[in-house]
């Protein structure tokens, strides 16, 4: 059914997130692993010391957050962090990167393009939307 009741597919979904005002005196972050390394190998993703889930190849987070100091972690193999100093309605894009470590995988995270982080999260799949 493609009439105006059908689901949306992933893209449609993304492309419709990345359109979303970001609310008043907030901040939104996508966070988004690319790589189709270890498809089904899920790394782990916290916000503020806090585990808020995991990554599969080619998902999406996107963190709803207050204005001032974020601490991102990606946890595998290895464990990353990323500061970031938000600023009310400002967009961020973060890249979680995945790699073949010694027994399973490495991650890291980067802060990337606005350009870059919307080709990301558009070739990507929501897994949640998180509010801090």
């Amino acid at each position: 059914d493609s009439g105006p009741g059908a689901a949306a597919g992933p893209e449609s979904q993304s492309d419709a997130l990345l359109g979303v005002p970001v609310p008043p005196g907030r901040a939104l972050v996508y966070v988004f692993r690319p790589s189709t390394f270890g498809p089904h190998l899920p790394i782990a993703l916290l916000a503020n010391g806090t585990p808020i889930g995991n990554t599969l190849a080619q998902t999406f987070y996107l963190i709803d957050a207050p204005p001032g100091l974020l601490r991102l972690a990606s946890r595998a193999e290895n464990t990353t962090e990323l500061q970031l100093e938000l600023e009310a309605g400002k967009r961020y894009f973060v890249i979680q990167e995945a790699s073949m470590g010694v027994m399973s995988a490495i991650t890291q995270l980067a802060l990337v393009h606005p350009e870059r982080g919307k080709e990301g999260v558009e070739n990507s799949r929501l897994v949640r939307q998180v509010k801090l």
